[in-house]
């Protein structure tokens, strides 16, 4: 077996370009609680700062429709994000979101003993399922280009979440149905922006 071949039987070419599969297109709905998995929970630096934000890679397991989507989440338990209006409350709500994700994962981030490092958020949230409220945000980058992905404006416990209507629609018509929406960003977002891959 040769260190290039695919589970698929074929090989890896070598090209000169290569776009990675991203997950599925369109941003997942505004206002759809999903169920989901922090993948992996760690420290993160502001872009061109030495500042730290927690990230959190979110996977979806449910619904199907979006199940393996990931969802980043920038918590910046400092409020030391440049564009925030208020870093204060900034920094107080993403707070109250990290203390509600570790109370859903068993609450043992709480008893670390000041901030925790990212080997403790690991091990203190990682592979722990629970409901996420999935919000939508579109922006325009620097170009004029439309931007869009999701953030995380809720979470709680693990319960059952419906699969959207219009992957039920689909199904009722023989597989054609159309869906996804466009999406808003900036500081109004509590937690920061996440990316949609």
């Amino acid at each position: 077996m040769s260190f290039w071949d695919l589970s698929d039987g074929g090989q890896a070419k070598s090209e000169t370009t290569y776009e990675a599969p991203t997950g599925g297109g369109e941003p997942i709905p505004d206002n759809t609680n999903v169920v989901a998995f922090a993948e992996k929970a760690e420290w993160s630096k502001f872009y061109q700062s030495e500042d730290e934000f927690i990230n959190i890679q979110w996977r979806v397991t449910k619904p199907g429709a979006f199940k393996n989507r990931v969802i980043f989440q920038k918590l910046d338990v400092f409020g030391k994000d440049a564009r925030a209006k208020d870093p204060k409350k900034k920094s107080d709500n993403a707070k109250r979101m990290l203390a509600a994700i570790d109370a859903n994962a068993g609450g043992q981030l709480a008893t670390v003993e000041g901030a925790p490092t990212s080997e403790d958020l690991t091990r203190c949230l990682s592979n722990k399922f629970m409901t996420i409220k999935v919000m939508k945000w579109e922006m325009d980058n620097d170009a004029g280009e439309k931007m869009s992905g999701n953030w995380i404006s809720a979470v709680s416990p693990k319960s059952d979440v419906n699969e959207p209507v219009v992957q039920q629609q689909a199904q009722h018509n023989n597989g054609y149905g159309s869906g996804g929406t466009p999406m808003d960003d900036g500081d109004d977002i509590p937690f920061g922006p996440v990316t949609l891959i």
